[in-house]
Parts: C-alpha cells; structure tokens; sequence
C-alpha cells in the first residue's frame, strides 16, 4: 500500500468495497447504471444508499445525475446571482459550496460554517460546512457511483475533480468580499439571524470555531498576503468511500485545511462511531486503486459471481469430490449439508474471505465440465436476463465514457 495511507484507511476502504459487493443485486444495478444502460439503480423495490427515494419522479438517481439537475429544480446546482453556490461550471464539471441548509436564514442556503448556527445540540455538524471555501466538485455527464466502483482507468478522472475543485478553491480565497462565500467575505460576516427553532445567532467567525485557529489569526492581524502561500499550500481534495458519501455519484471535496472548522472534526467522529471514515485523501484513493491488493479484491467478486452462476455445477464437484467436500466442511461455519441440501451460502460466506480457494474451484469447474459452464473460455462477470434480476431497467442514451 505504500506509506501513505493508514492501516484504517487500507481497512475502511477494502470494507466498504466488500459491503458494497455483498448485495449483489445492488451492485449489479449500479453497475448497469454506470455503464449507461439503466436510467437509475432501483433493483428490489429498493435503492443504493446516495440516491432519490424509490417512488420519487427521480428515484434511484443521485441529485448530481445529469437528468436530475436538468428537471428537479429544487436540487439543481445555480450561480450564485440566481441563488445558488456555483463557483465553476463547464461543459464536463461543476464545482460548488456545500449548500442545502434549511434550519435557518442562510445566504442562498450555503451551509453554516458556525456550530452555533448548524450543529447547536451535537448532533448535526454534517448540516455544517467543512472549512472555510470548501468546495464539492463533480463531473456533470460521467457516471461513477462512488470511488469504491472506481478502477485504474477511473484515476484521470479523480485527479481531474482535484484540479478543477482546486482553482475553484483559489477562486474564492482570491475573491472580494461581496461574493458569496469568499474568504474576505466571510471575514466580513457580522451579524445576527434567527433560526425556525427562535435561536438568534451571530454570523461571526471566531477562534474557537477553528480546529487550528493560528492562521486564521495571523489572517486578521497581518492581512491575507502574508498568509495566502500558507493556504493555498494547505488545500487537499478528499473523496467519501463507501457510505460515507451522502451522495451516490462521484465528488470530490476540496478545502484549506488550515480553516478546518470545529465541524469537520465532529463529523470525523460521528464517521468512526458508525464504524466507517469520513474523508479519505486522493493519494490515498489512487494508491489503492493501483494496489495490488484492490485488484486481487475486484477479481475475487468475479470467481465468485462465476461459482454462483454455476452453482449446479459446483454442488455436483463438491458431491464429487471428497477432497473438497471435507476442505469445505473444515472451513465453513456451520454444517456442510443443511437440511439435506449443500449449504452453500455458508460456503458463499467463506470463499468472500479466501481468493485462492476461489480461484482453484473456479479452476476445477472449467476443467471438469466445460460444456456446461455458463462461461467457457474465460472468467468473465456474468450478464443476468432482465427478467430474472429484479432490477427495473429504462433504457438510456449513451453517455460520456471515463
């Protein structure tokens, strides 16, 4: 993995990979979504975690999805003249403050940068922004789920979101105080507002509400030039893994990290309490993706998605030979014949856990019945009939490849 990324990163990211691939029919749905071929990802009566509710006009579909953004108002993405947060917009990305907050009388609904205003009980630093300039950027006609779904030919596209959510964050360090959002805007903030719940609160920033108040000092007492190289040098762009992501549709999140607000911390925490990480950096992100460990990983769903589209076959091998049968019967938690039938979600269970188990009994399934294996000539994933998989499927214009 390198020296980069932690033991809990490596762990968190290759856990929300398999918990993301233990639904199959969820996986499978998000990839045909990706690929172009369903509008959405509805599969079960259900949606992936990111997504508009099932029987919503969009449901199955992420509020950064192309078609969203074009006909749900309520969610698009505006200028900041039409009462929203764009910063940068272009025929491939957008790049945005973190906006939506509804519990008070916010700018253009931007997200709080003060606890006092989002987070009053504890409970709700996410309704916060992250950092001062703190900007989300995403790709308007690219289809990727999440970095988790990501591979090697996906990087260029991750380090495309980091440049362009980078000169969005110099653009508003960089901008007068009457743009919304600006750091000299946000330097000049110093008023009251009062929230649905009654709360009056003041709109000033303080010390306290820093991680690392010591630039943000030096900022009021010197001025920004004396600063502005300490900043831009502080600036990470960072991706959500897994359920971490509120939204089911790949984003970045670029920020100075030396404005990191009270929030962010929070946030992190209540992440690690739900038992998963908040923010995950980019070099971190590509190291994996490049590992060799990752690809070991995506090409273990493969064996198994073959054994399972074989399974007659593989119950019959394991009937067969005794070998096998009593390897099974070793590892598996629990009895290798259920109620007079082979016991293989049990053995499913395990095989997730072992890729070179998998990869023999892949072998062993070519080489013993070829004739009557759904794939014959090489491990490839899988392609269920439409009326077998569950999945609602709407045909959709091709997209953009990644």
């Amino acid at each position: 993995m390198g020296s980069g990324m932690s033991i809990e990163q490596k762990d968190n990211f290759i856990g929300q990979f398999k918990k993301f691939n233990s639904d199959a029919k969820q996986a499978y749905a998000v990839e045909l979504w990706e690929t172009g071929e369903n509008m959405n990802m509805k599969f079960d009566d259900k949606v992936p975690n990111g997504t508009m509710p099932f029987d919503h006009e969009f449901g199955g579909m992420p509020v950064f999805q192309k078609e969203v953004q074009e006909g749900f108002d309520v969610v698009k993405v505006k200028e900041i003249v039409d009462g929203g947060t764009s910063v940068i917009k272009n025929d491939k990305y957008m790049a945005f403050m973190p906006a939506g907050f509804r519990d008070g009388p916010t700018p253009n609904k931007i997200n709080p940068f003060r606890e006092e205003i989002g987070n009053p009980n504890g409970d709700t630093p996410q309704k916060c922004a992250a950092s001062l300039c703190h900007i989300v950027t995403t790709p308007i006609d690219i289809r990727k789920y999440n970095v988790i779904t990501c591979d090697v030919d996906d990087i260029s596209l991750l380090r495309e979101l980091e440049t362009i959510g980078k000169e969005a964050c110099i653009k508003m360090l960089d901008a007068e105080d009457d743009v919304l959002g600006s750091l000299k805007w946000h330097l000049k903030q110093d008023g009251k507002i009062v929230m649905k719940d009654s709360r009056e609160v003041n709109t000033k920033l303080v010390d306290a509400d820093f991680i690392d108040d010591k630039t943000f000092i030096k900022l009021q007492t010197d001025g920004y030039e004396s600063v502005r190289d300490v900043i831009i040098q502080s600036i990470h762009t960072t991706f959500h893994v897994g359920e971490s992501a509120s939204v089911g549709y790949i984003h970045s999140h670029t920020r100075p990290t030396c404005f990191d607000l009270t929030s962010k911390s929070n946030m992190d925490t209540m992440a690690l309490e739900k038992g998963y990480v908040k923010e995950t950096d980019i070099e971190d992100i590509v190291k994996f993706i490049e590992s060799e460990e990752f690809k070991n990983e995506k090409d273990l769903l493969v064996y198994i998605k073959f054994i399972q589209d074989n399974q007659d076959e593989f119950i019959d091998l394991i009937s067969d030979d005794a070998a096998l049968s009593k390897m099974l019967e070793d590892l598996i938690e629990g009895d290798l014949i259920k109620d007079g039938s082979t016991n293989v979600e049990e053995i499913y269970k395990y095989l997730y856990k072992d890729h070179a188990l998998s990869n023999m009994i892949v072998d062993m399934l070519k080489s013993t019945s070829i004739n009557d294996l759904v794939r014959t000539d090489t491990v490839m994933m899988p392609e269920p009939e439409p009326e077998d998989d569950g999945l609602t499927r709407t045909m959709t214009p091709p997209i953009e490849d990644v």
